[in-house]
């Protein structure tokens, strides 16, 4: 998830340098999500990234505050149902005999690749 922070934007609150991170970081999230979207055939890349209302630490183990969080997940998801159903659909699927092969395939093929016995075609 994500976190920003409510009524700090202001040049009071928050450096040129902590706005220019929240900058570069909100666009590289952004760039990153806009590439892969279309980049990837359809119904393959799904994003989960639900805004926080508080800013927990990665660290965080108190059980209230791991329960906050998951409510706060919870929630997101019932807002992004159909986006979840959509996404263990589509992981559900049973990959066809040529997909799968295909897929050994290139894990081979990435297991070799610059080694100096391997020649390619």
């Amino acid at each position: 998830g994500r976190y920003e922070t409510a009524g700090k934007n202001s040049t009071t609150y928050t450096s040129l340098k902590t706005k220019l991170t929240h900058v570069i970081s909100s666009a590289t999230d952004t760039e990153v999500h806009t590439m892969l979207d279309a980049l990837l055939p359809p119904d393959t890349y799904f994003r989960f990234n639900p805004y926080m209302s508080e800013d927990i630490p990665l660290n965080e183990h108190r059980g209230e505050r791991l329960n906050f969080m998951k409510g706060e997940g919870e929630r997101y998801l019932e807002r992004n149902d159909g986006k979840l159903k959509k996404a263990a659909s589509v992981l559900g699927q049973e990959k066809s005999t040529i997909q799968r092969l295909a897929e050994w395939a290139k894990l081979k093929g990435d297991m070799y690749e610059g080694l100096p016995f391997v020649s390619k075609l």
